[in-house]
């Protein structure tokens, strides 16, 4: 059949403004329809532009077979298109389809451009269109962004280009260049993959439709505000937030370990909420809060997925946390954590405590080691002194007998009807009343501040103190072995020390062991999680062939494959969860909001009140369309009674039920839960499956299932049928009409309430009178939830089963038998909570309410943390499985995952953690992942990098990723050394611009402008940290000489190079110096030591300097407060080889017996002149390495040394019996002396004494004075050295003043003085930095993030991947915000300087920058574009391989440094529907990559005056214009910005600076270039560009009278096909932006 084509759209009528849009975004209409707007920048003076629409059919690779014609033509005005595919094609409302962009000449017609737009770009490919292979655009991606000294040329031309060292076979007409970058022509012609092929965009709509984006915070809540609390169950206020100062003071002065806990909870993050929102920040990150994990600090080792962790609070705190969130329209994004468990999870607690018995979460789990053995706990650290256990609620205590044997006491305090725990623990964290305790465990450390700061480094110094369930028979059988192993076999093992707890905590199901994988597959090898099953991998393949009979084998694999669909299921039903959750809780505190307030006016009064967020104004047309039942809300009237009833009972998952903690094991089994068994059943409610008869359901869980799901039928709808009645009975608008059916407000109120009925009825009936509740002043019910949970064990409720089932069966009569006893007090109780809480309320509060939540587009968000890993990569790495198969499988879950929460709130945002995908491909097919050309087809799904990501995304439906490949570190690079490897700095400014460019094409426009980007977060090092230290000395990065000098400075306290000791100098190749070097400690002393000395004057007595000097170097050597000690790295000892000065008085000495005749006063000058000649030479050619006969060493080093010793001691041509060192010192001496041209006389004199000086020193006398250095050092030690280094500045600085006073037994006064100081001028360059890389992030697409504690300058360091310092993760000081000292000052111009740089994603003048689509522009400065300056210094790389002169070389070299400084020069534009645009133009082009530049030594401005003068020239403004390291940007100008062909705006299109200061007016002109007008350069100066960046705003052409307002409704093009839907009156001045469908 023919396809629908050329249907035009063409009878828009909008506002005359000229201005094109582009893209398309998300808009809801005036009936509730979320539908599309398209736009595009096209010169409407000039031009017409069409959209034309393809079918897009999907293959089975998820590339797409378009139509041939297009099935629509949109036919485009100035003020965009309202478009509605339904109506206008035949395609499905979730259906893809692709879309280009045809530009025509308006007078001829003829086509003056066509193409794709923004986002997944397609092209032909025979008979499909497919995304593009390569991961750059227009170069060849090899070879874009390397790093010169890491790569060489083979002989065949081509060049070594990984790791491994691995070569491309093809040989290039071109040669890498002095940055890496190619000197050639356009490579994508080259390879015929050129830009212009793609010509279509992909819009797949499996996804959300986010409306709402801008400025994000990352908060982790255990650091970010632990002074902030909730009042407890037996408080008068329960729920109400407090502040408790004293404890968040002494927090902050506690060092984060790995095993330590801040006790931060919700409450911080809710009461830091006005903070968040009055810095504009719209989008709240955090780590995870609901998971149930009580034992970490970031909350990432699941206990159960389904309930709150109760250190971070309890459900209704997360209510009234979601409300405030909502009510001042702030976004929240749930980071959820699927791929694995923590030990104490219940799953995998479960299948321990039935290991014997073939458990379901064996097989949610990969645990073969259970089946055969006790599985290995991998949680003693590699340093265990420190570890000890305890039994809690043993029958008996143990007591130590002379003989060494254990005697069993009974304990009076012993409970049966609780469970017996064993707890391992640190036992220098722990008080001395924590540890008497023994009936109850330890949840937190409380030892926190005692001990010294570099005690606890890693996770190898100190361990969580887990708790697990045993059998005290167990223990007791352990101590019987220890017993005989004393008495027996003359053993001392004690109970109270680590090898006494390891022996004793060996159990049948589990041992406690070093930290390695103990029988189970862990996640990315990290021993505190366990691995979840998401699908059958090659491990699993593995263990089932080593099933010898076929029968076993099969129904092994039916068991795992069950398992996968069951844990899949598990993540998909927490999904659905927790978003439902929050769109009911919003839904009802909206209700309640709204009361009589429905009218506009009043719903923008609440607005004004600060009660509802701004996000749900509306229009006169929307309001009377919800409350006339003409708007899509959710379909009221449709089930019967008890249906609607039943459905909102079992929205309660039983295993979010806040019980004992193995009972709710029991009831997260398919005894209990829906768990589904075929892909056709995950995701599928309780409810639904019910419906459809259970077909998910197990032979062996159908009874106990069936009897729950009977209880759910029968006597918890019976009660909760009364407390609605009830209910009702109370209320003016009734719940139920006169035949007992439900009302719409009935149907309303059962659907947000059912599930709390459900969860007071089954607590009670498992609790009975011993629950304790209260109503909370929102009137909802609260919980005594630690009595609750304490009470409710399986041993307390008196089950003791022999089998799963009957302990299932057990638990499930104990729920029958307490729902009978419920009363018609608890009837009275619930009704009356739930009476006063819709008191108010009518069917219209709760109409205006479901739709005001779904248009303001504030429900829960999700982050799912390590996507990727919810399938089995190490099977990938391993070469078990394929990369097509196993990615492939994770499209397949989280399209599923998407989809649920997708049914809750359609407008959701989720963003994925992603990392090394092209590792991963090429573990499965080598470098073929990067393919040689755009033609390459690697045979698979997924061909390369982009191809793989783009199929993810459009498939899945995720909306967009965290950008740790995109900005982490290619913005970073633009003003500093990576953080992680310390180099990787980018001199062409290419790699961010190559990856924003790959982006544009790659990516779709919801991505886009989703992209959660940062600059820091808590598996990140602290921004301020890094750029404050010198990176590349802190990482040693190719060990280079440079760095072992400056080590030796630093560990021997010389004050400067020259003061090192030469043998340090002459020996900076020999790795022995630096065997034993922890260059990161060296870091951090040289950038102390420097602010010590330099900036402490006045502060500190010289005395007290010098002694902290002296300390910062023992921190660098590892010697801290008697622990450690500094080592002597000068190994030759013998004076005269020590120094210049001595050897050279020696030479002096040995040269009068030659005839020197000298005075004392001409001795001492010479030995001055020629000491200070020599520390000025270049000593590159004075290094030893090896000596005379080291035959190993390369010809040139040889010859090196062979012509060293000859010049010293003439040609004796066996030079082995003297000392290279010797000689080598004897050489620089003699060149210095030769080149000083001083007492030329004594020339003979002096040289035969140095040759004297060469002979007498020899090979032989010099050994036997040398010792040797350590070759290694205790791993503790080096981890000590490190861990300072780690360290925020303030407690480094700390420990060197306590460190000297130590050294010296004398106080030091001034201490908080000198050490805020000391971090104030070491941070400022690094926070001028920091602000102008935030500013940059937040002028570029994406939702930058300030990652918590960075906005106040904290600093601490963290390695890249296995969180191993966490100093990164210290408490925020809001205490020292509230001091009016130089540190509270400090801090709160820092915060200003931070949150200021994000401050234009709060300007609603620029809310482009959130909701446009955005697109590369093109700078021209000097008369050149980007292209036109590459082709440049191609050039000049050629004339400087030519050999000119030093004079052209000279100008050659300027000419390419000015060059390179405006490939600095970026811009990118945004544009929103409503045709508001914005310009971002970046410039980092004079800034430095090393940490501590002197700027006015740079500029020449040392003097007080210049420096006034050239600040006042180039308008500079710094955080301190006293500090010479802080980054300063000169004046930069350009021509002008360069729109390119593909987009057009019409000619005198007027652009402001979002800046006020800049006054200047910036136009389009004819040529397609935005310059300022009235001639003259685009300046960028501290005037015009804050921190680099200049945000320049569209001015509109049409001034709109009377009051603006947001409108959801074009009337006079509606293609909304609602026959009840009112055409809207427009008002003058009503914004006519959002289309109606």
């Amino acid at each position: 059949m023919k396809e629908y084509s050329n249907v035009f759209i063409s009878k828009i009528n909008g506002i005359s403004n000229k201005i094109g849009f582009k893209g398309y975004q998300h808009v809801k209409n005036n009936v509730g329809e979320s539908i599309m707007k398209f736009n595009y920048p096209y010169d409407s003076d000039k031009e017409t532009c069409e959209v034309h629409i393809y079918r897009a059919v999907p293959d089975n690779k998820y590339n797409y077979k378009l139509s041939d014609e297009p099935i629509a033509k949109i036919q485009l005005k100035p003020e965009g298109v309202n478009v509605n595919l339904q109506d206008i094609t035949n395609l499905d409302k979730d259906a893809p389809f692709a879309y280009k962009i045809v530009r025509k000449d308006k007078n001829t017609g003829k086509v003056i451009w066509e193409g794709a737009d923004t986002g997944a770009k397609i092209k032909q490919n025979g008979d499909d269109y497919i995304f593009r292979f390569n991961t750059e655009k227009e170069k060849d991606p090899r070879v874009s962004d390397l790093k010169p000294h890491n790569y060489e040329k083979n002989k065949d031309g081509s060049y070594k280009l990984n790791e491994k060292g691995e070569k491309i076979s093809i040989k290039y007409d071109y040669e890498l260049s002095d940055y890496g970058r190619i000197d050639s022509k356009d490579i994508s012609k080259q390879y015929g993959d050129m830009r212009s092929n793609y010509k279509f965009t992909i819009v797949s709509r499996k996804g959300t439709t986010p409306m709402v984006q801008g400025a994000a915070y990352l908060a982790m809540p255990d650091s970010f505000m632990p002074g902030a609390m909730y009042r407890g169950f037996s408080d008068a206020n329960t729920g109400e937030i407090y502040v408790d100062k004293d404890y968040q003071k002494k927090m902050e002065g506690v060092i984060k370990t790995f095993s330590n806990s801040y006790n931060g909870s919700i409450a911080g993050l809710q009461e830091g909420i006005p903070y968040l929102k009055k810095q504009g920040y719209k989008v709240l990150f955090s780590t995870p809060i609901a998971n149930g994990d009580d034992v970490s600090a970031h909350s990432y080792w699941n206990k159960n997925n389904m309930q709150i962790a109760s250190k971070m609070g309890n459900a209704e705190n997360f209510n009234s946390f979601m409300k405030d969130l909502y009510k001042n329209g702030m976004k929240y994004v749930y980071d959820g954590t699927f791929t694995s468990e923590g030990l104490e999870g219940i799953h995998f607690q479960y299948a321990l405590r039935w290991a014997d018995k073939n458990p379901q979460s064996y097989h949610w789990f990969r645990m073969t080691g259970l089946k055969d053995n006790n599985l290995g706990l991998g949680i003693v650290p590699q340093n265990k002194e420190n570890l000890r256990h305890r039994v809690v609620n043993a029958p008996y205590n143990y007591e130590l007998q002379s003989n060494g044997t254990y005697k069993k006491v009974a304990n009076p305090n012993y409970n049966p009807n609780k469970e017996t725990l064993v707890q391992l623990y640190d036992a220098s964290q722990v008080t001395e009343g924590q540890n008497k305790a023994l009936d109850k465990a330890i949840k937190n450390y409380q030892n926190l501040t005692s001990g010294k700061e570099l005690d606890i480094n890693s996770h190898d110094d100190t361990l969580i103190n887990y708790v697990f369930q045993i059998d005290p028979k167990e223990y007791q059988a352990r101590i019987d072995v220890i017993n005989d192993l004393n008495k027996k076999h003359g053993k001392n093992l004690k109970l109270d020390t680590p090898d006494g707890t390891i022996m004793a905590c060996e159990f049948s199901n589990f041992k406690i062991d070093k930290k390695t994988e103990g029988g189970f597959v862990t996640w990315d090898a990290n021993t505190d999680m366990v691995k979840m099953n998401y699908h059958i991998s090659g491990y699993d393949e593995k263990a089932l062939q080593a099933i010898p009979d076929e029968t076993m084998r099969a129904h092994e694999r039916e068991l795992i494959e069950r398992g996968s669909k069951e844990v899949q299921d598990m993540a998909i039903q927490a999904g659905k969860y927790w978003t439902n959750n929050v769109k009911d809780v919003q839904t009802m505190y909206t209700a309640q909001t709204i009361g009589n307030a429905k009218t506009v006016e009043g719903i923008n009064k609440l607005i004004a009140e600060e009660k509802l967020p701004k996000e749900v104004s509306l229009t006169n047309e929307a309001l009377n369309n919800i409350l006339n039942g003409q708007y899509m809300l959710s379909p009221k009237g449709i089930l019967p009674k008890d249906d609607v009833t039943v459905k909102a009972l079992m929205k309660m998952p039983l295993d979010a039920l806040e019980l004992g903690e193995n009972t709710v094991g029991v009831l997260s089994t398919s005894y209990f839960s829906n768990r589904a068994t075929t892909d056709e059943t995950i995701g599928v409610s309780r409810f639904d499956l019910m419906k459809q008869n259970n077909p998910h359901l197990v032979k062996e869980y159908a009874h106990t299932y069936n009897k729950v799901n009977t209880l759910f039928q029968n006597e918890i709808k019976d009660f909760a049928d009364k407390i609605i009645k009830k209910v009702d009975s109370a209320s003016d608008e009734k719940l139920l009409d006169k035949n007992g059916d439900y009302t719409e407000y009935g149907e309303y109120v059962m659907d947000l309430v059912g599930k709390e009925i459900t969860k007071y009825a089954m607590l009670k009936a498992i609790a009975g009178d011993n629950l304790k509740t209260k109503l909370l002043n929102t009137n909802e019910i609260t919980y005594d939830y630690d009595a609750l949970k304490d009470g409710t064990t399986l041993k307390a409720l008196g089950i003791n089963a022999h089998s799963p089932e009957e302990e299932a069966n057990l638990l499930e009569k104990k729920f029958e038998k307490g729902l009978k006893k419920l009363s018609a007090s608890d009837v009275s109780y619930v009704a009356d909570s739930i009476s006063k809480r819709i008191a108010g309320t009518d069917t219209s509060s709760f109409r205006l309410a479901e739709a005001l939540v779904d248009r303001a587009s504030l429900g829960l968000d999700w982050r799912l943390d390590a996507a990727k890993d919810v399938m089995d990569m190490d099977a990938i790495r391993n070469g078990d499985n394929d990369f097509d198969d196993t990615w492939n499988d994770v499209i397949q879950f989280w399209s599923k995952f998407v989809q649920g929460v997708k049914q809750n709130n359609p407008n959701a945002y989720i963003v994925a953690e992603i990392t090394d995908v092209p590792q991963l491909m090429q573990d499965t097919t080598g470098s073929k992942v990067w393919p040689n050309g755009g033609n390459t087809d690697l045979g698979g799904r997924f061909n390369g990098e982009p191809d793989a990501m783009v199929k993810f995304f459009n498939e899945t439906g995720i909306t967009s990723e965290a950008g740790y490949s995109y900005f982490y570190t290619d913005l970073l690079t633009h003003f500093s050394k990576e953080f992680e490897r310390g180099q990787g700095f980018s001199y062409t400014h290419d790699s961010l611009k190559n990856r924003f460019d790959l982006l544009l094409e790659t990516r779709n426009i919801d991505y886009l402008r989703n992209l959660y980007t940062f600059m820091g977060n808590h598996d990140k090092p602290r921004m301020i940290h890094c750029l404050a230290l010198d990176m590349g000395l802190f990482h040693n990065v190719d060990n280079k000489r440079q760095h072992a000098v400056e080590s030796m400075q630093i560990l021997s306290g010389a004050k400067s190079i020259e003061d090192t000791p030469i043998e340090f100098r002459l020996n900076a190749d020999n790795k022995d110096y630096m065997r034993t070097v922890s260059t990161r400690a060296v870091a951090m002393s040289k950038l102390l030591s420097q602010i010590v000395n330099e900036d402490l004057k006045g502060i500190a007595t010289q005395d007290d300097i010098k002694n902290i000097s002296q300390a910062l170097v023992d921190l660098a050597n590892g010697n801290y407060l008697g622990e450690g000690q500094n080592i002597n790295y000068q190994t030759i000892n013998i004076k005269e080889l020590s120094s210049l000065d001595d050897a050279f008085s020696t030479i002096l000495k040995m040269a009068e017996k030659h005839g020197l005749k000298l005075s004392e006063t001409e001795r001492k000058q010479l030995i001055a002149d020629v000491v200070a000649q020599a520390n000025k030479m270049n000593l590159d050619g004075y290094q030893v390495h090896g000596d005379f006969d080291w035959t190993s060493l390369d010809d040139k080093t040889r010859e090196n040394n062979y012509e060293a010793g000859k010049a010293v001691l003439g040609d004796k041509g066996d030079f082995n019996k003297y000392s290279l060192y010797t000689v080598q010192l004897t050489k620089l001496l003699k060149d210095a002396y030769l080149s000083s041209e001083k007492n030329p006389a004594a020339k003979n004199a002096i040289i035969a004494g140095m040759k004297d000086f060469a002979e007498k020193y020899d090979r032989e006398t010099v050994k036997n004075n040398t010792k040797e250095l350590p070759k290694y050092e205790d791993a503790k030690i080096s981890m000590k050295k490190n861990g300072y280094a780690a360290r925020d500045f303030k407690t480094a600085m700390a420990m060197a003043i306590k460190q000297a006073e130590f050294n010296t037994g004398k106080t030091i006064a001034n201490k908080d003085k000198i050490v805020d100081t000391v971090y104030k001028s070491a941070t400022e360059p690094a926070v001028a930095k920091a602000s102008m890389i935030m500013e940059s992030l937040g002028g570029l697409f994406g939702n930058p993030t300030m990652y918590g504690g960075d906005e106040m300058g904290m600093t601490g360091y963290e390695e890249k991947a296995k969180n191993v310092y966490l100093q990164n993760r210290n408490a925020l000081p809001w205490s020292e915000l509230d001091e009016n000292s130089l540190i509270g000052g400090y801090r709160k111009s820092v915060q200003a300087a931070m949150n200021g740089a994000l401050s234009a994603r709060s300007n609603p003048e620029l809310h482009a920058l959130n909701d446009g689509t955005p697109y590369a522009l093109d700078v021209q400065a000097h008369g050149k574009t980007r292209e036109k300056v590459q082709e440049r210094l191609a050039e000049i790389r050629k004339e400087l391989d030519a050999n000119p002169t030093e004079k052209q070389k000279e100008i050659l070299q300027k000419e390419q440094r000015e060059l390179t400084k405006d490939l600095a020069k970026l811009a990118y534009m945004m544009q929103s529907t409503n045709g508001d645009i914005t310009v971002t133009l970046m410039n980092s082009g004079e800034i430095e990559h090393d940490s501590r530049v002197d700027y006015f030594k740079k500029y020449n401005i040392e003097d007080e005056k210049a420096r006034k003068k050239f600040f006042a020239d180039n308008n500079i403004d710094s955080i301190n214009p006293n500090n010479r390291y802080v980054p300063i940007q000169p004046k930069a100008e350009m021509d002008s910005i360069v729109l390119g062909s593909a987009i057009a705006l019409p000619v005198g299109t007027v652009f402001m600076n979002a800046n006020a200061r800049d006054k200047a007016r910036y136009v389009v002109n004819e040529f397609g270039q935005i310059v300022k007008e009235g001639g003259g350069k685009i300046v960028m100066d501290g005037l015009t560009s804050k921190n680099g960046v200049m945000i320049l705003r569209h001015l509109k052409k049409v001034a709109f009278k009377g009051k603006q307002h947001k409108t959801y409704f074009n009337p006079q093009y509606n293609f909304a096909s609602n026959p009840y839907q009112k055409a809207e009156t427009v008002e003058e001045g009503q914004k006519l932006s959002i289309l109606s469908k």
